[in-house]
């Protein structure tokens, strides 16, 4: 189910940033070889740049079901192949962050909320969970998005009410 959650969310985010009247480009890469390897789904260009991919803003979407009022940063995806997590290997310039529940999209400043977690992991418990086929499991932690400074998150948007 998770896949087709992520899918879904995917596709909303770019429906809806198709709908932004700044947005000229949105090129979806999440099947590329070269942008897997660096966590990017997503390329976007908007008014002021040349609509190429030279030019566009990396965007790593992670797509949340729960509405614990937490955000969930995934520091080992893959346990018994040590996989590093999402949340530590984007090389996305944000992180968009969507809970597909509430409709919520939180844009994170990647480098601004890495720096800030790997400064402050240590004041919080690192969760352990198993896919849901039991073939592997990964870590992270639940970090509470009151706890996430303002200077991480660029903007907080519902996106249905967005549309411009």
């Amino acid at each position: 189910m998770q896949k087709g959650l992520g899918e879904q969310g995917v596709l909303r985010i770019i429906d809806w940033l198709h709908s932004l009247s700044r947005t000229t480009g949105v090129w979806d890469v999440q099947n590329e070889k070269r942008y897997q390897v660096k966590d990017i789904d997503l390329l976007v260009t908007a008014e002021g740049s040349r609509d190429n991919l030279n030019d566009a803003i990396a965007v790593e979407v992670k797509t949340d079901f729960y509405t614990s009022g937490n955000f969930y940063f995934e520091t080992v995806s893959n346990v018994e192949r040590d996989t590093l997590g999402c949340f530590l290997k984007t090389d996305s310039e944000f992180i968009f962050y969507y809970f597909i529940k509430l409709d919520k999209l939180y844009i994170l400043r990647t480098a601004a909320v890495q720096e800030w977690f790997s400064a402050n992991k240590s004041s919080y418990e690192e969760k352990h969970s198993t896919s849901t086929d039991g073939l592997y499991s990964s870590k992270g932690y639940a970090i509470p998005i009151s706890h996430v400074p303002e200077t991480c998150i660029q903007k907080v948007v519902h996106i249905t009410d967005e549309r411009r």
